[in-house]
């Protein structure tokens, strides 16, 4: 009798563990987009949405996120600050558990940043009181037709750049292409070259 009330338990908990698995396995992580992005305007101070989200689960996690948006700093003329068609990224869990994440890669489509600067020269890109970026260690960063766009009045600048990540070749460093023209200080300005990705500038390592 101790036997088979064992096995039956055993038999319970496996189904119990079973069914779990199976609910966050599919569980609908879409429908967690706007609390995602009601979170994300609140650490930032600025509105942000997002179209859809996915994740893989591992430990290191798999997350697609598309039509993402995050909106400009107030004194902007223009309301939005970035969009990106899609971004995907691989976060390892176990790092989220320690308040530094690691993302060995990030993969973004047509992402279209605005950076800018006021007549006082207060930049765009500091976020709530927060004159620090986050901690955050990068390895691969990969841009697929990405656009910057930099506008700073003291400069009397308004440059546009194109960037472009090379296919990957074995046994060469990764790279980054840009191309761009604008003016500075009101006089015609182009650039044009290849240079080091990020994830040569901030390798997390093994």
């Amino acid at each position: 009798m101790t036997k088979s009330r064992f096995r039956v338990g055993i038999s319970i908990v496996a189904a119990i563990v079973g069914v779990v698995v199976l609910a966050i396995a599919f569980f609908p992580w879409n429908a967690l987009r706007a609390p995602v992005a009601h979170y994300l305007s609140r650490e930032l101070a600025r509105p942000v949405t997002i179209g859809k989200l996915s994740v893989k689960l591992g430990w290191t996690l798999g997350i697609r996120v598309e039509d993402l948006s995050i909106g400009n700093a107030e004194w902007s003329k223009d309301p939005q600050m970035a969009h990106v068609r899609s971004a995907n990224a691989q976060v390892r869990l176990l790092s989220l558990l320690g308040g530094t994440p690691t993302i060995p890669m990030l993969e973004l489509t047509e992402p279209e940043i605005l950076l800018e600067r006021n007549g006082d020269g207060t930049p765009n890109w500091i976020f709530g009181e927060s004159e620090s970026a986050p901690d955050v260690r990068l390895g691969s960063v990969n841009i697929d037709s990405g656009v910057v766009r930099y506008r700073d009045p003291t400069l009397r600048a308004d440059v546009t750049v194109k960037l472009q990540s090379p296919a990957a070749v074995a046994g060469t460093a990764p790279s980054l292409r840009f191309a761009g023209d604008g003016s500075l200080r009101n006089e015609p300005f182009h650039i044009d070259g290849q240079g080091q990705a990020v994830s040569a500038v901030r390798n997390i390592g093994d």
